[in-house]
């Protein structure tokens, strides 16, 4: 079996419009296969919501905005930026 099967046209149908609770992602400290700004591009394509940016080691506010100015539904992992942080960083970001 391939490293990365295609899935099949039923599979995405399966999964359109869903949002991935878990997501690891480029940068980090351990390699990981794709970055977030990557990943939101792909989403949108298939056609999935979005997904929860997730870390250990750094903040996700920052890089949950990229998502936003995507159009992507982005979560953040709370342990260390909440939604109000998202918030004020939006409204920086407009003003």
């Amino acid at each position: 079996m391939p490293a990365d099967p295609m899935p099949t046209e039923r599979a995405r149908e399966l999964v359109r419009g869903g949002f991935d609770t878990h997501i690891h992602v480029e940068p980090d400290v351990i390699p990981r296969r794709v970055d977030d700004v990557t990943l939101a591009g792909l989403f949108a394509a298939r056609g999935l919501a979005g997904f929860l940016l997730k870390s250990h080691y750094a903040p996700t506010a920052e890089r949950a905005l990229t998502q936003l100015a995507q159009r992507l539904r982005v979560s953040l992992d709370t342990a260390h930026a909440g939604p109000r942080t998202l918030e004020a960083w939006a409204t920086k970001a407009s003003a």
